[in-house]
């Protein structure tokens, strides 16, 4: 009865570190959208809510409930990244067709 203790190769790989995972596949951080919310300029508000699929009412409600610029920005990127996994380059692609492409990767970590 050989292979019944046996594990699959996949079970045995090891977690791959963070150093090794391209940086535009890393997933976007809390710290990440901290400072792209202080980056980006008002002007973005409804191109970027646009881009990031958030319903018009969803988007209103944060202006109405928040006075800060900043905090608006962070609570819609949240709602964003909330719904599902999303990585670098997803936030890049977004800030592209937000027509905010001069932010991409300006909002990353400093090591």
């Amino acid at each position: 009865m050989t292979g019944i203790n046996k594990e699959t190769t996949g079970q045995n790989a090891p977690s791959p570190n963070i150093d090794e995972i391209p940086s535009d596949e890393q997933k976007v951080t809390d710290a990440n959208i901290l400072k792209l919310a202080r980056l980006l300029p008002p002007n973005l508000w409804s191109p970027l809510y646009v881009a990031l699929r958030i319903d018009y009412s969803i988007a209103k409600g944060i202006r109405e409930n928040s006075r800060e610029m900043n905090e608006q920005y962070i609570d819609l990127l949240q709602i964003w990244k909330s719904a599902s996994t999303r990585t670098r380059k997803d936030l890049n692609a977004i800030l592209i067709q937000a027509e905010a492409g001069g932010f991409v990767d300006k909002y990353l970590d400093s090591v």
